[in-house]
């Protein structure tokens, strides 16, 4: 996390938090999620990205 943010606490669903950056306008979203099998899901976006041109 950079300096100087704060978090806003854990989402309802505990996926994930936002953070701010007390005095400014500058707010970063954190989440996750599970991911199956890393190679599969690569290939899968490369195919839809190829197919959206």
């Amino acid at each position: 996390m950079p300096d100087g943010f704060v978090g806003q606490g854990e989402s309802n669903n505990g996926d994930g938090q936002i953070f701010v950056l007390p005095g400014r306008a500058i707010t970063l979203n954190v989440w996750g999620g599970w991911l199956g099998d890393f190679d599969s899901e690569v290939a899968s976006c490369m195919a839809q990205d190829a197919a959206d041109g």
